[in-house]
């Protein structure tokens, strides 16, 4: 079974999904999740887990991908 066929059979059925994808297949399931966790362990000693709304994640990746493209620009 496809994927996001899967997902909109699950969400007829009114199931609740833990789905673990990585951040660059976040896509696949972003039209059907309500909030997503991140986890990350930048020191190696303690894990971090964070957890967003869809609405939090959208706007943080929008403000990461502006200030990225605002990087890369030479000043004016």
């Amino acid at each position: 079974m496809d994927g996001p066929v899967a997902l909109e059979l699950f969400g007829t059925l009114g199931l609740q999904l833990l789905i673990v994808t990585p951040l660059q297949k976040i896509h696949v399931i972003e039209p059907y999740v309500a909030a997503v966790g991140f986890d990350d362990n930048p020191t190696s000693m303690f894990s971090r887990l964070q957890t967003l709304t869809i609405e939090e994640y959208r706007a943080r990746r929008a403000a990461h991908a502006l200030a990225a493209v605002t990087s890369t620009q030479p000043a004016a």
